[in-house]
Parts: structure tokens; sequence; C-alpha cells
């Protein structure tokens, strides 16, 4: 069988996927990996394993099907965006998820429930609840063919636990503390600084 060849021709499947939490959001400015290539805006979506994913998955073996034809003419070794949340144990909030990678060389559109849009960078982060646009795109890269999402829009549903801690402004600082001078002598060879 002749190897495929991609072009630019390819429209990619647009479609936009359920509920799925946020992590590694690099949406305001992009950035390279490990420091080298072109940078790209990106996240990652974790969906539960027990999420309809039959659209999303749909639009993948579509996008597929675009570039190579029925599933037999599918070049070897086609590797497709799941991945397995539980082989990435490091990683939290992972563990009973699937997960996709998603980027773009373009700025992403960031919108809140309202359809507003978003200009606060601290209100993305990784742990939040949203949707996302993507494009489902036959690719290739050194000879190795993959079906790749590109992101288009990210739409914040609401807000969850932060992954890697963070502050949260309402736990952790009180309402209101006591505002007295005399306790803020300097006592600091008493605290060994």
């Amino acid at each position: 069988m002749a190897k495929p060849k991609l072009t630019k021709e390819l429209k990619g499947v647009k479609f936009t996927t359920p509920l799925a939490r946020l992590s590694f959001p690099k949406l305001f400015k992009p950035e390279q990996f490990q420091g080298k290539g072109d940078a790209y805006y990106g996240c990652a979506l974790l969906f539960p394993k027990n999420s309809d994913l039959t659209e999303m998955k749909k639009s993948i073996v579509k996008a597929a099907t675009e570039a190579f034809g029925e599933k037999a003419n599918w070049p070897k070794g086609l590797s497709l965006p799941w991945r397995d949340g539980d082989d990435q144990a490091d990683y939290e909030g992972y563990e009973g998820h699937y997960y996709v990678n998603a980027k773009s060389k373009r700025k992403p559109v960031l919108v809140g429930r309202d359809k507003q849009p978003i200009e606060d960078e601290g209100e993305i982060y990784g742990g939040l609840y949203g949707r996302a646009v993507l494009v489902a795109k036959a690719t290739e890269s050194g000879g190795k063919y993959y079906v790749s999402l590109y992101l288009q829009g990210f739409q914040k549903w609401k807000d969850g636990p932060q992954f890697g801690g963070g502050v949260n402004v309402n736990d952790d600082f009180a309402d209101d503390i006591e505002d007295d001078d005399a306790d803020m002598e300097d006592d600091s060879d008493e605290m060994g600084f």
C-alpha cells in the first residue's frame, strides 16, 4: 500500500466536547514544549470514564476516514488522541478519566457560561469545568500518522477544586483579623531570622 499523502485541503471535523475538567491550561499565551519548537496554546481535557463520548469518538473516526478512507486503509499504528488517565497517576485528577490534549497556534476563544469573553487570566486554571470546541484532523510527523486535536475555543462552565492546591481566597483568608500595631513589633530575633 502506498504511503498516504496528507494535504492542506483536509478540513478536519469540528465538534464540541461534553463537560470536561481542564488541566495544564495555556490559553492566554502560547508556550513551547520543554523550551523547544513552536509555541502553542493548549490544554488537556479530562472526561470521567463513565461519560458519553460517542459524538467525540465519531468525530475522530470521521477525521481519520476523511484522510485515509475506510478503517481497513488506515496507516498501521495510526495514533488516536485518546489517553487513559490511569496511566498518569502522578497527575492530580487524572485517575478514573480519559483525557485528550489539544493545541493551537492561534489564541482560542475564551468565554464564560454567559458566552461573554474571559480576559482575566485568574479565571482559567487547572481543575475548573468547561467544554471545548475542537477540530480533529489527520497529521503526519516523522513518518508516523496521528489524528490530532486543534483547540478553537473554550467555555468555562463552573469552578472546581484547583489542581496543585493554590490559594482559595474564601477558605485561606479570614474575613477579619486583629489589626493591632503593638503586635507588629520587630521580633525577628525571637523567630531566629
